[in-house]
């Protein structure tokens, strides 16, 4: 089956590959209904949903560094918590219910380690406002130089990454910032007791590589977004409105 929403065809669902299938879309609406169809395909059976999320968001949120792309809406690749393996968190520790999954796909796996320090901290530098629980952990280098993120991507396209990092330990370690190579942050600190984010994009990748090399202590990163950026047709985009997160369940149930 197809999904539509505002009458544009999304993405296609197959659950005869991925049973149930999740996906999540941050979309800035400027109307009080947001039309969303179900469409068959023919000889693929009727269309199926389990569950449809619709929650509000900062209107500020998901903006810095996407002034190169207009008309765009952000399709959820990976919310990773870093340094937390025991499942994923979302509301009430998220107050906006999103769904920060356990960390995955990190290198090396035997000399990173994840910690967990109970710090407050002010997220009025930031917009996305990420929860606290997640802020309290890291996924923290010790004994090498260089840690590494190795995410596959669905698609070739064009991403947006915002890497989270706060200061949960007494030192302020300092290292250089590489995606798929190539440096986009020299000799990033990130200062004992404060939280910062850096805001990336990316166009034309099909896989991404997220690497931090030592220059001081160790580094450590706290969470990771990373979004598909999507075209939206003209007469269906909006510079002006709320912003919303879509989040869908489908999965087949046979009785």
């Amino acid at each position: 089956m197809d999904l539509l929403i505002l009458y544009l065809n999304f993405t296609t669902i197959n659950l005869a590959n991925t049973d149930p299938w999740t996906d999540e879309f941050v979309w800035l609406v400027d109307k009080d209904i947001l039309p969303l169809c179900l469409q068959s395909i023919p000889d693929a059976g009727f269309p199926v949903i389990s569950t449809l999320e619709v929650r509000p968001l900062s209107e500020s949120a998901y903006r810095t560094g996407l002034e190169d792309f207009p008309n765009k809406f952000l399709r959820k690749s990976y919310r990773i918590n870093c340094g937390y393996i025991n499942g994923s968190l979302r509301y009430p520790l998220d107050q906006y219910d999103r769904i920060w999954d356990a960390d995955q796909d990190f290198l090396p796996f035997h000399v990173s380690s994840g910690f967990k320090i109970q710090r407050t901290f002010n997220l009025s530098s930031l917009e996305e406002t990420p929860p606290a629980a997640v802020l309290q952990t890291a996924r923290v280098l010790a004994r090498k130089e260089v840690l590494t993120y190795n995410l596959p991507l669905d698609t070739l396209g064009d991403y947006y990454i915002i890497l989270y990092f706060a200061g949960i330990l007494p030192v302020s370690p300092s290292f250089n910032m590489l995606i798929n190579g190539d440096v986009v942050q020299s000799n990033y600190t990130v200062k004992s007791s404060e939280v910062s984010a850096l805001f990336i994009t990316r166009k034309g990748i099909k896989s991404l590589n997220i690497t931090m090399k030592s220059i001081s202590f160790y580094p450590q990163i706290n969470a990771i977004e990373v979004y598909e950026i999507v075209d939206i047709p003209s007469e269906s985009s909006s510079t002006t409105g709320a912003l919303i997160i879509l989040l869908l369940h489908a999965l087949c149930v046979f009785e």
